[in-house]
Order: structure tokens, then sequence, then C-alpha cells
């Protein structure tokens, strides 16, 4: 993890937020949220799902465990994957008027890079703000504020101590979620350049880590991925070849059948004729 992309300058900004409100993300899940502007600092903790946030005409991948920040006047927007709604918990707040025109990097980190413990502390820690914030008790903002500022500085701390760390463990997360995504999204036209551009690395690079971490390439594990649909989908319904290729991510009934002989070595009919018997 490249502190960089958070400069520790910034962090002792953030030792004093003041909160405005806390928002659960989990219920109901977070599908969409229209694009649109306000006037304080944000920052949104995805524990679950996947999606896309839109930041100032910038569009990132959400996975599980990741970080964002709104500044003020910052456009944003959320967009929830079919499958997968995000859940998360959302702040509010600002840095008083001697910080208010700071800008931060709208990804501040993903918390699953770091060590399990680590990951444990700070997701507890932004929990519990998020609690303290919405039980109304006396001092709740107070109380919340300087958890929420624990939160921050913990985060500076664990991401130097790891940064040069083996990246074997992320590594494996990545491939995780697109091995996940693969097998969520293969009736879409995927393409190795797809895949690497949803984790954010160029598709040569993924493609060895993924080879590396999983066994087989990104390619071998999506065209593994449609077999298994279309093999389903071929014995369990009636519907004609060309539309179970296209409902595997084959622009034609041609490539479809030639794939799946390739893979199973029986055409479609075939195989749906052994499945009937």
């Amino acid at each position: 993890m490249n502190v960089e992309s958070w400069p520790e300058k910034l962090s002792g900004c953030l030792r004093n937020p003041s909160v405005i409100f806390s928002e659960d993300l989990s219920w109901p899940a977070l599908r969409k949220i229209q694009p649109h502007v306000h006037n304080y600092y944000q920052i949104d903790y995805f524990y679950k799902g996947s999606g896309q946030v839109v930041i100032n005409r910038r569009t990132y991948r959400i996975k599980a465990g990741d970080v964002y920040i709104s500044n003020p006047d910052d456009r944003h927007s959320f967009l929830a994957d079919r499958e997968r709604p995000m859940q998360g918990i959302s702040f509010k707040f600002t840095l008083g008027r001697k910080n208010r025109t700071l800008r931060f990097p709208n990804f501040l980190a993903n918390l699953n890079v770091l060590p399990a413990a680590q990951f444990r502390e700070l997701d507890g820690y932004f929990r519990k703000a998020s609690a303290e914030a919405n039980s109304f008790q006396h001092g709740h903002f107070e109380i919340a504020a300087a958890l929420l500022s624990t939160f921050f500085l913990l985060l500076v701390r664990y991401l130097k101590a790891n940064e040069n760390a083996p990246a074997n463990n992320a590594d494996k997360r990545t491939c995780e979620f697109v091995m996940e995504y693969i097998q969520l999204h293969c009736d879409s036209p995927l393409q190795l350049r797809d895949l690497g551009a949803l984790v954010g690395l160029h598709p040569r690079y993924l493609c060895q880590k993924f080879s590396k971490e999983m066994g087989r390439s990104p390619v071998a594990a999506l065209t593994e991925a449609r077999m298994e649909r279309a093999k389903h989908l071929l014995a369990r319904t009636r519907l004609p070849v060309s539309e179970v290729g296209s409902q595997t991510g084959y622009r034609d009934v041609y490539h479809f059948s030639k794939r799946f002989k390739q893979e199973t070595g029986e055409s479609p009919l075939r195989y749906r004729a052994k499945q009937k018997r």
C-alpha cells in the first residue's frame, strides 16, 4: 500500500473532525444514489458488496473494505452491482474554518489489505463511532468525533507499517474478487481488459497475478464459468442454443457451439440430448 495516496500531513488535519451525522448504508442495502454535492466532507466505508462510485467524473470500482472521501463540492454518485448491493457506513463532518478548503484524495485505502487484527480494530472504531453518533446521548457527537479521529490516525500508522510488507495477501484478495466477479458476470461479454480495469491493473499484470494465485488465467476461469452456466441451461431449460450462448456471454451461436465442443468434447445439442436420457 502506497501511503503517498493519502499524504500523512493531511491526516493531522483529521484529528478534530466535527461530526454532523452518520448514516447506516446497510438497511436497506445501498443500491443507487443519484449524483449530488454538499458543502461538507463525507467518508464512506463499504464492508460488503460491490459497485462503483463516480466522483468528479472519475469512476472507481468499489470492493468490500474500501474507504472513500468526498470533499466539499465534489459531485458524487453510487451504483451497486445488481447481485451484490453495497453495505457500509457514512460519516458527514467538517474540519473547522481553518481547514475547510483542504482536499483529500477520494480513495483512501482498502482495509482488507491490512493484517486481520488491524482490520478488525479499524472496522471496530468506525462502527463504534457510527453507533455513538446515533445514540443521541450526552456528548455523542464529541465521542463519535474522537473515535473517528482515532480511526484516521491508526489507518495512517498501519498503512505506513505495512507499506513494505509482502503484497501476497493483497494479491490474493484482488484475485478472489476478480474470480467472484467472473462468476457473477459470466453472462456478459467480458474481456481481459475489462477485468484489469475492474481492479486498476494492466491486463498482462493481472493475468500474471491471477495465474499465480488461482492456478489458471482469468480467461480460463471465465471460460470455465461460462461452460458451467451453459451446461446448467442446456440441461434444465428448453432455451434455444443461440439463447444459451447469449446468456453465457457469446455474441453468436457459432462461436458458442465451437467453444462448447472444444471444452466438453460434445456439441450443445448432443450434451442436452444426453442429459434428458
